[in-house]
């Protein structure tokens, strides 16, 4: 081998080896481990999240504005039939009205896009 290599070897041993490095690698790990885990749970979730500047209708009764990938809405009491069978629906169960986007969500009801078709 080298000097050059055997230097280089040597000199990542050590810093491999002192308490310092150890410490360091732990905690670069730790943060790979952390950030693999994120991605895991954003593409496993399923959770429903908004995109900012569309606008919302929860029930075809409250209006909802997206705030940081979450939804804000009105908080009327929407009565009726339509209303309460909008809240019944299965979760996940995506539909289209009109040019408008609809899913089901979890302790929601039915939300869609609210444009002007």
């Amino acid at each position: 081998m080298s000097l050059l290599v055997q230097f280089t070897i040597k000199e990542l041993y050590i810093n491999l080896s002192s308490p310092m490095s150890k410490q360091s690698n732990t905690m670069k790990v730790q943060l790979l481990v952390l950030a693999v885990f994120c991605i895991a749970c954003a593409f496993a979730s399923d959770e429903f999240v908004c995109q900012e500047g569309v606008p919302y209708k929860e029930n075809e009764c409250n209006n909802c504005n997206c705030n940081n990938g979450h939804l804000a809405c009105t908080l009327m009491a929407c009565s009726g039939e339509r209303s309460a069978e909008l809240r019944k629906c299965e979760v996940g169960t995506k539909t289209k009205v009109d040019c408008n986007d609809c899913e089901c969500v979890k302790n929601m009801g039915t939300i869609c896009t609210n444009r002007k078709c």
